[in-house]
Order: structure tokens, then C-alpha cells, then sequence
């Protein structure tokens, strides 16, 4: 299968060796494994890649409930340094597109490096049922397997 974060290789040569416990090497791969994680409903792995303070009260099935249900269909990458990637994540709420637009730092303790969100913006675009799919599958809306009406 190919790999959620849109890297063009397969998920077992890409983000699979992070969320089975490889440290990823830069900022933009660990954001690229947090994508793929979002994708996957992998909990665990956002949790684990959450800077601590960051998590407040939150336990794992707090992760679990707020991505159950989500369609993630697109990540680009809009600049990536060291410590600070900016990138757009796109997923579906029904009908609607939610453009996720984030800059987050990268801090590393003890050797292992943590995400720690910047700044968010949110926008929602309506998708119609003869509109191209947002995944990017040449496929309509309608017809489309991230459908979830289909």
C-alpha cells in the first residue's frame, strides 16, 4: 500500500519503521509519521510523538476517540527546516473538505524529538457529489471509496 503521508513509496518502507519505533531522522518525517498515524488511526504513535506537556489530561483513548472517524486525504508540505515544518492536511467530514493549515516545532529531549504545534488555521470547502475526490483518485466524489456514503 502506498504510504498515507503522499512520499510516492510504500508504507513499509516509509512511515511504518517510525510507528514500529524507529526515531524519525528530521522534523519532516516525523510530521510525515504523524500524518500517516492521523491516517491510520494510530493513537499510540500521535500520543507517543505529542510533546508531554502538551497532553494535559489527554490519555490515548482521548486520541483514539477525537480520530475514529476521520478520512484523511491529502498532505503537502509547504516548507520544512531542522526544528519547523509548515504543511496543509486535508480530510473529509461528510460532504465537506477540512484544509488543516499548521506550523509546528520540532523539540528534541533525551534524543527523541516531539511535535509541538505553532499556529492552526481550519477552513471547510463543501465537496459536491460531481466534484473531483480531494484524494487526488481522478475519481468523483460520488464514486469515490473515501465516500463514506458508498
Amino acid at each position: 500500500m502506498q504510504c498515507p503521508c503522499n512520499s510516492q513509496k510504500y508504507y513499509a518502507q516509509c512511515c511504518e519503521v517510525f510507528h514500529k519505533g524507529v526515531q524519525a531522522p528530521s522534523a519532516e518525517t516525523l510530521m510525515r509519521s504523524r500524518y500517516s498515524a492521523f491516517a491510520l488511526g494510530l493513537s499510540s504513535y500521535l500520543f507517543a510523538t505529542e510533546l508531554e506537556k502538551l497532553h494535559k489530561d489527554l490519555t490515548i483513548e482521548d486520541f483514539d476517540v477525537q480520530i475514529k472517524d476521520q478520512i484523511w486525504v491529502n498532505l503537502e508540505v509547504l516548507f520544512a527546516s531542522d526544528f519547523e515544518v509548515e504543511f496543509q492536511a486535508s480530510l473529509l467530514d461528510d460532504d465537506h473538505l477540512l484544509i488543516h493549515h499548521e506550523t509546528s516545532l520540532f523539540v528534541e529531549e533525551d534524543g527523541l524529538k516531539y511535535a509541538k504545534a505553532l499556529t492552526q488555521n481550519n477552513t471547510t470547502q463543501k465537496i459536491l457529489r460531481n466534484d473531483n475526490c480531494p484524494c487526488g483518485s481522478g475519481k468523483k466524489f460520488k464514486k469515490c471509496k473515501h465516500d463514506k456514503k458508498n
